[in-house]
């Protein structure tokens, strides 16, 4: 019993510390990046550069919202660390090539919990990260409708989820709504798992003399495997698309 709750701890550990590392690659020097760039644009970061930052910003927030199509089922409960990657900036996103290089992976964690609600089929949905002070807060929630529960063998189990998503800086402000469909199918050790995800995203700078935003659109997809580590905990690998660029995903959590 011993050893499987140090393994347990290890596991856990393993995934903090990664995620301690992931937003160090996005957002832990954003605000001197953002500065740079904008003394490269002259200090216009208008609709042309915003848009598309928006659309990458967007994927990457809504990223690492399912791993399963199951509902809780009220009194369950879901709680773990999840970490989106993307492979790099899309071409358009001069904001995030100059901050961070043309083909570097970026990424950042979140908690996310999940309680099944007494309302049939509905669960509700958290979460949170906070990427300090140059990196800012991000918070959301919404909620979850399981469709088929996929009790009956060989069957999926299919959900479709509903997200607010808001990042608090002191240079801007981005406000994300997300919209999840994924499908999984439990099998004895492991559970497949397929989705996708389309998300609204507006991005509004604060550091202008006059304030400007952006609002744009795109799509994700992701397929991955939860494998089950010991009782009540599960393990995640994905791999998919983030508007068309190469994505990732992994997670740790445990679930009842």
């Amino acid at each position: 019993m011993i050893r499987k709750m140090s393994r347990i701890f290890l596991s856990w550990m393993l995934i903090f510390w990664i995620s301690l590392f992931s937003p160090r690659i996005v957002f832990a020097q954003f605000g001197d990046f953002y500065d740079k760039f904008q003394d490269y644009v002259g200090g216009q970061v208008g609709d042309k550069y915003l848009k598309p930052f928006a659309k990458d910003l967007g994927g990457l927030i809504g990223g690492g919202s399912f791993h399963t199509g199951k509902s809780c089922g009220f009194p369950g409960f879901d709680i773990g660390i999840h970490l989106p990657l993307v492979s790099k900036p899309s071409e358009e996103d001069e904001i995030l090539i100059k901050g961070l290089g043309g083909d570097k992976v970026y990424g950042l964690p979140w908690v996310q919990g999940e309680i099944g609600l007494p309302l049939l089929s509905f669960d509700a949905i958290l979460r949170a990260s906070y990427l300090g002070e140059a990196g800012g807060k991000l918070f959301g929630g919404g909620v979850k409708y399981s469709l088929l529960s996929g009790s009956i063998p060989l069957t999926p189990a299919i959900s479709f989820s509903f997200l607010v998503n808001s990042l608090t800086h002191k240079k801007l402000n981005v406000l994300n709504y997300g919209f999840n469909g994924v499908a999984s199918w439990g099998l004895p050790i492991v559970t497949p798992y397929a989705g996708i995800g389309f998300d609204n995203t507006t991005v509004k700078s604060k550091i202008l003399s006059k304030e400007s935003e952006a609002t744009a659109s795109g799509w994700r997809f992701i397929g991955g495997i939860n494998f089950k580590l010991f009782p009540l905990t599960y393990f995640h690998l994905g791999l998919g698309l983030v508007n068309n660029i190469s994505s990732y995903e992994l997670g740790l959590g445990i679930s009842f």
